[in-house]
């Protein structure tokens, strides 16, 4: 009997990683997903402005009544949403740094020389 072969064995699985200006754990955009979200962000920010421009709305309303197009991709990519537009920017884990080797938070930058958190030095 030959052998069974499978060519669709790599699922896209969402990336998970403590955000410390979160203070939690949330579903972070690989490279290759933000590329995806790039183009919404702008759109997504000037049809807020335009609406709390015309409409004379809240913020928390204009957040409630634009940039759908952003919050369905992030949706779509991550299964999660989006509480605040802006969030957008703190879910891209490539400007996170690696995770630290003793409590496995990912440091604040890629640069980061030491974690925050527990002190850890990256050597």
């Amino acid at each position: 009997m030959g052998r069974l072969h499978f060519d669709v064995l790599h699922i896209n699985m969402p990336v998970s990683a403590y955000s410390w200006r979160e203070d939690k754990v949330v579903p972070m955009l690989t490279d290759e997903e933000w590329t995806e979200v790039i183009p919404l962000i702008e759109p997504a920010i000037l049809s807020f402005k335009e609406y709390r421009t015309k409409t004379g709305a809240s913020i928390q309303e204009a957040r409630t009544n634009t940039h759908f197009e952003l919050h369905a991709k992030f949706k779509e990519i991550t299964g999660e949403t989006l509480e605040d537009i802006f969030q957008i920017y703190l879910r891209q884990r490539s400007a996170y740094g690696e995770l630290c080797t003793k409590c496995d938070k990912p440091l604040r930058t890629p640069k980061a020389s030491y974690c925050v958190y527990c002190g850890e030095t990256k050597l």
